[in-house]
């Protein structure tokens, strides 16, 4: 693996070492883990960057930031960091995670999948650092609004209208993210107004 394949932003890395662990629970812990303890996650490695425990790499650059240089937390967390770096913080700090991207080779084929897909954006934004754009704390909670709507299979522009009397999807999303009703709430309505989701009669579930 060279040194383009080796780094991930903060962001994907936290989104495979919590995948991975919900992957291993039963069907009624699953869903505490992954949205529990991938912020604190991130926090985590956040922290760790600004102490200098781990270092961190802007997009398509070989010298790692400087501590006086590091930017805040909504673009720090798309800063990158060599793989094996984060194994090393992990045995430090967080020994009894059992995810360690030395082992990737042997993941199963849907995590190791998206770490390769992770990697590919990497290695396309090294090459090209100025068509990446840090993602935004807004676009951050719009995109994982839609990841929801998907992951419970509905076309967000499609959603089922809410019956009376009927838990509707926008609740179903809001009990699966760990934001703040008023984080989500505007959130869910950046996206009705952007069209970015949208009611429909008929809402087939996503195949």
């Amino acid at each position: 693996m060279n040194q383009a394949h080796n780094r991930l932003p903060l962001t994907d890395i936290v989104r495979l070492i919590i995948r991975h662990e919900a992957a291993t629970q039963t069907a009624k812990s699953k869903l505490n883990v992954q949205w529990e303890r991938e912020w604190p996650l991130l926090d985590k490695l956040m922290t760790a960057a600004r102490s200098g425990d781990l270092k961190v790499y802007n997009p398509g650059e070989f010298q790692s930031i400087a501590l006086d240089k590091l930017q805040q937390p909504s673009l720090l967390m798309n800063c990158e960091a060599y793989l094996e770096d984060v194994d090393a913080w992990l045995d430090l700090h967080e020994s009894r995670t059992p995810f360690r991207f030395a082992r990737f080779a042997v993941m199963p084929a849907p995590l190791a999948n998206q770490l390769a897909l992770a990697q590919a954006r990497t290695v396309q934004h090294s090459i090209e650092p100025d068509v990446r754009r840090p993602v935004t704390r807004h676009q951050h909670q719009e995109e994982e609004v839609l990841r929801v709507i998907r992951e419970l299979g509905h076309d967000p522009k499609k959603l089922p209208k809410q019956r009376a009397g009927h838990r509707g999807i926008k609740a179903a999303v809001r009990s699966k993210l760990s934001f703040s009703p008023s984080i989500f709430n505007k959130a869910w309505e950046r996206l009705r107004k952007s069209r970015d989701i949208g009611e429909d009669e008929v809402s087939p579930k996503l195949e």
